[in-house]
């Protein structure tokens, strides 16, 4: 084997030399550089090569139309029985019988002047007297099983006629009892026990009332002087007991639990005097309640 020239040696060398040192010449000593791009809008003459342009794309999203949520839905709830009580309306009519013994009627102002002061005399009255009229009510129930108060409004009358003349004074006079009338304010209040249809009561009533008596007046020698008046106030203290019937509101208004139908029907009662001159008595009448 021939050894290498020395041309060959030096050419090889300096080879090796340049590809050694070249990348180190080249290099940046402060690290890549970023080159700038610029703005196609603020340099209009500039060259763009596109080649180097990296496109972006951006999605267009889209938000769904925001919708109201539909109002929620009350469930319907039955209605609750009314707490503030009920109101209760009733007409009809009454009767009732009295001892006239308890009543004393006494002449005031008569237009025949010996009569003034007398007492009409008690043999010129039936021993017992019935009297009927109509009455008007309203009341108030705060509790299922109390009636407090109730308030009835009663007019009426009736004959006391029994053909009978008694003298009266010393001076010849006779009378004669004809007719009475009744105009009555009572207060009423009492339980119940109200068993759906049928409510039974027992109350207790205390009364006002203020009664006229109409008078024949006649005389043994003169014949007939015309009629008196005479106007008193009594009062009376009783209880009444009985039942009322009402009907239950229609099939919707009970099925929704509604109070405010009104509920229609009738009183029957029996009545007893305790005080005054209140015997024995009947209502009847149409009644309501409402609430």
């Amino acid at each position: 084997m021939q050894p290498a020239s020395p041309r060959f040696v030096m050419t090889l060398v300096v080879a090796l030399a340049v590809v050694s040192v070249a990348p180190r010449a080249f290099a940046d000593p402060q690290g890549p550089q970023v080159e700038p791009v610029s703005d196609p809008r603020r340099s209009e003459g500039a060259q763009v090569d596109h080649s180097h342009v990296e496109h972006v794309y951006v999605e267009q999203l889209v938000a769904p139309p925001i919708q109201d949520d539909p109002p929620a839905r009350l469930e319907e709830l039955p209605a609750r029985p009314s707490s503030r009580g009920q109101t209760t309306v009733m007409i009809g009519f009454w009767g009732a019988g009295h001892d006239v013994g308890e009543l004393v009627w006494r002449y005031r102002g008569a237009d025949v002047a010996a009569l003034d002061g007398h007492r009409v005399p008690q043999g010129v009255f039936p021993r017992r007297a019935r009297q009927v009229g109509f009455l008007y009510g309203a009341g108030y129930k705060p509790l299922p099983w109390l009636r407090l108060p109730e308030v009835r409004l009663g007019l009426g009358g009736g004959g006391y006629y029994t053909g009978t003349t008694h003298d009266v004074g010393d001076r010849g006079l006779e009378v004669t009892a004809a007719r009475t009338f009744l105009f009555r304010l009572e207060v009423l209040a009492g339980v119940e026990i109200d068993l759906g249809v049928v409510t039974p009561f027992v109350r207790g009533y205390v009364a006002g009332s203020v009664r006229t008596l109409r008078t024949r007046v006649s005389h043994g020698d003169l014949g007939a002087l015309g009629t008196e008046r005479i106007t008193k106030l009594d009062g009376d203290l009783g209880v009444e007991a009985g039942f009322a019937m009402h009907f239950r509101p229609n099939a919707q208004s009970a099925a929704s639990g509604s109070q405010q139908s009104p509920r229609i029907g009738f009183t029957l009662a029996y009545r007893r005097g305790l005080l005054g001159s209140d015997a024995h008595g009947a209502i009847l009448a149409l009644s309501l309640i409402n609430g």
